[in-house]
């Protein structure tokens, strides 16, 4: 049970009724229970989900727990708590509470309501546990909460701030990604195929994953065995433990790619990078400015390396292996080194207002 206090978080006035939408008021007809230091609310749903294919949840001030079963029916349980122990102020509390729930179309939608003038001292939580049939999509809304989504195999369209997001195993064969909007979040994400993430101050751990398409903002991110990643960052920290192919752009990042095993592509400004490849690397193309870089490669690995570092030093363990040209703003080197018969890849780097350095390992 997560509590929080109105007063430090105002976001309810983004929640309206409307008349699309059947109205339960929680005050009427559910009994108010004693949990430790206050008192809860429980109401109850089950819904046939024969006619459906998206479940829809808009939350606040508390957490949104969803896990697929081979049921054809979703179980949801509302848990409202306020802690005190004072029982009529927890009543008025609790009267200014009510949960819409309605099917339109193929949809089934709850929403958490508050009434238009509410405010509480007292901590509370609006806690939803969901379970849901495995095939369908979720849409799911939660501010000042947490997030937890495990075992489903539909589309996940999600739009959290401020909780720690928990997700496990998303199924989906599709090809159409999930889609994820973050912000001051803490999350680990675990098995997944396509996702598309826009994230905002938040500190994400990602692993086993297909495709990772992300925008992101003052974020830190570790990503592991993650094969497609496609990212744009401002002012990121950003860690690659493992992935085949990676296309990086933004401004001030400061990244380290443990293993790149085939392609990558960087275009960045302002910053660090750090670069280690695999003896399956086919191309590796590199357009930094400002932006301190290192590149190592396996020394068993034969390549083609063409580039310029304009107001910088190079620097190449291997450098009696290329022609290298120099002027008083820009050094040009090409050439091939390793076995020139068995050439395996290309790299082509140009750095401005930097410098760059190749090792071997």
């Amino acid at each position: 049970m997560q509590l929080t206090s109105f007063h430090t978080h105002h976001m309810i006035k983004g929640l309206l009724f409307t008349a699309l939408f059947v109205f339960v008021s929680l005050t009427t007809g559910v009994a108010q229970t004693e949990i430790d230091g206050g008192y809860q609310k429980l109401e109850q749903f089950s819904i046939d989900a024969n006619a459906l294919n998206e479940l829809k949840i808009t939350n606040s001030h508390g957490r949104i727990s969803v896990e697929g079963w081979t049921e054809n029916t979703i179980s949801v349980d509302v848990q409202i708590s306020v802690l005190s122990t004072d029982l009529t102020a927890a009543s008025d509390v609790f009267a200014q509470f009510g949960i819409q729930s309605e099917q339109i179309k193929n949809q089934h939608v709850f929403i958490t309501t508050f009434s238009p003038d509410f405010y509480s001292n007292l901590p509370f939580s609006v806690d939803y546990i969901i379970r849901v049939p495995e095939h369908l999509n979720l849409n799911i809304n939660n501010a000042f909460g947490d997030v937890s989504i495990k075992d489903t195999k539909g589309l996940v369209v999600l739009d959290m701030e401020y909780g720690v997001l928990n997700i496990n195993n998303l199924k989906s064969l599709s090809k159409v990604p999930h889609q994820f909007s973050l912000r001051y979040t803490q999350g680990l994400i675990n098995t997944g195929n396509y996702i598309s993430c826009k994230s905002s101050n938040c500190n994400l751990v990602t692993s086993n994953v297909k495709q990772w398409v992300n925008t992101s903002e003052y974020s830190l991110q570790s990503l592991t065995n993650v094969q497609n990643i496609k990212m744009t960052g401002f002012t990121d920290r950003v860690t690659i433990t493992q992935c085949d192919s990676l296309t990086l752009s933004g401004k001030q990042l400061i990244t380290h790619v443990e293993m790149l095993n085939k392609q990558g592509h960087f275009e960045l400004q302002d910053g660090q990078l750090s670069i280690s490849t695999t003896g399956e690397l086919i191309s590796l193309e590199v357009a930094n400015d400002d932006v301190l870089t290192s590149v190592i490669l396996p020394i068993n690995l034969s390549y083609l390396l063409n580039g310029e570092v304009e107001d910088g030093d190079f620097n190449h363990s291997a450098s009696d292996q290329l022609r290298i040209f120099k002027d008083s703003e820009r050094i040009s080197f090409s050439g091939t080194v390793g076995d020139v018969k068995n050439v395996t890849a290309k790299i082509v780097t140009i750095i401005k207002n930097s410098d760059l350095t190749f090792q071997n390992k």
